[in-house]
């Protein structure tokens, strides 16, 4: 949608032109400046490649995501009508330097920062977040320090510090009592870690320090040992004035705690380091090997899979059949006559199979309109969906509700009135639209 460069609908009725949509993604509409159309019972929101964009009023919603807009410096204001943001989710926007504060979300779940190079401030304050956040991902940032409050979030489950590029201290992490999984990685300026709050989190199941190459501050007592649930531990690759592996890791290797509950050690070695600490035979539940999957009814699916001819509409539909059922009824499937044709046409037997199992009857209709078309008659997209627009438009698209348009170069206009049960709405590819009208 290269084209398209403000998306409102006139009239002041932006709330009624899709008053059913809870998905909605944008995406590569370079030039797309502004959406000021509301959706009162959204969801769902992705904004993907817009790099011309500076303002949207998009309010509410349970999932909000922005990548790959290249220019965005700022998000303007706090996000302070998403009273119902559970995931935010910001990605490859490489000059973004700031976030405004999330503090107003107060059901937030999940925030999810990567690969935004040049920001080095999140405002506000997240201990109005302590009863909500289960996950915090922040990688490759300049932030030099954990967001404000952070330390109070007792509902935290996952934290993850990645290639924060102005980091030296962690500090305050014994009140994250919940905490299961932490991964510090790719820290190059980190010095030290604030090692007794970190055994102070009991239910810490996977732990990852590594290539951290400024870490050079250990305890010479034990740094880990009280750790009790600790199952996988991946570390190292420190400081390249150290030689050997810090004390305070080696006792901890051979404390009794974390000695009878580590099953995964992953050791990542550096430069000057010599050896490998002999006290690594003290962790006797260390598992070698992952898990094998073992299952009657992986070779069946494999069988499946190959008599569906390679159309995933037939896959999906089979699956969704399948699932839940014993290895028998998958035999039926497999051994059935369904796959045999009289004139020895698979693929028109398979693409049968695939309309016959459609579970709309409005996508069947939608179908049915390519038998106007003569054989072997090449059918261009643009053709198509504008006969369904010309044809009982109001009919078929009153009921429709997921929609996603791709690649439909020559596309110019999209009438948005009638899509009254539209849920999940998704354009990508389509340079030549200019109006949704």
């Amino acid at each position: 949608m290269g084209g398209l460069e403000e998306w409102k609908v006139l009239g002041g009725e932006g709330d009624q032109a899709f008053p059913c949509l809870e998905k909605l993604s944008i995406q590569w509409c370079g030039k797309l400046k502004s959406i000021q159309v509301l959706f009162p019972a959204l969801k769902e929101l992705t904004l993907s490649g817009m790099g011309g964009l500076e303002e949207w009023i998009v309010a509410g919603g349970e999932e909000f995501g922005i990548e790959k807009c290249d220019e965005l410096r700022y998000l303007s204001g706090e996000f302070h009508g998403f009273t119902s943001l559970q995931l935010l989710r910001i990605q490859d926007c490489e000059k973004l330097e700031s976030i405004p504060s999330v503090q107003h979300c107060t059901t937030l779940v999940e925030l999810n920062i990567r690969s935004c190079r040049e920001l080095i401030t999140i405002h506000g304050d997240f201990r109005e977040l302590r009863s909500s956040l289960k996950k915090l991902v922040i990688g490759n940032c300049r932030l030099g320090a954990l967001p404000s409050g952070l330390q109070c979030c007792t509902s935290l489950e996952e934290l993850w510090i990645v290639s924060w590029g102005e980091l030296i201290h962690i500090n305050d992490l014994q009140e994250l009592s919940s905490l299961r999984r932490l991964s510090i990685n790719g820290c190059d300026k980190l010095i030290s870690i604030d090692w007794l709050g970190l055994r102070q989190l009991r239910y810490l199941v996977k732990l990852t320090i590594m290539w951290c190459r400024s870490l050079s501050y250990f305890p010479e007592e034990d740094c880990m040992g009280s750790l009790t649930q600790l199952r996988e531990l991946d570390i190292g690759g420190f400081s390249k004035e150290l030689e050997a592996f810090p004390a305070g890791l080696v006792n901890s290797f051979q404390h009794p705690n974390l000695s009878g509950s580590l099953e995964s050690l992953w050791i990542y070695g550096w430069d000057k380091l010599k050896s490998i600490p002999h006290q690594l035979q003290h962790l006797t539940a260390l598992k070698g090997g992952g898990a094998t999957i073992a299952s009657d009814l992986e070779s069946i699916g494999n069988e499946i899979a190959k008599k569906c001819g390679g159309l995933p509409l037939l896959a999906k539909v089979l699956g969704g059949t399948l699932h839940g059922k014993q290895a028998q009824e998958w035999h039926l499937i497999l051994n059935s006559r369904l796959w045999d044709t009289e004139d020895g046409n698979k693929a028109l037997r398979v693409l049968r199979l695939s309309f016959d199992y459609l579970s709309s009857p409005t996508l069947k209709k939608c179908f049915a309109y390519c038998s106007i078309f003569p054989k072997d008659f090449r059918i261009e997209r643009e053709e198509l969906i504008q006969l369904w627009m010309a044809e009982e438009g109001d009919q078929v698209f009153s009921c429709l509700e997921k929609l996603s348009i791709e690649r439909c170069g020559k596309l110019k206009s999209i009438p948005i009135c009638g899509f009254s049960s539209l849920v999940e709405f998704g354009i990508k590819g389509c340079d030549e639209l200019k109006y949704l009208s």
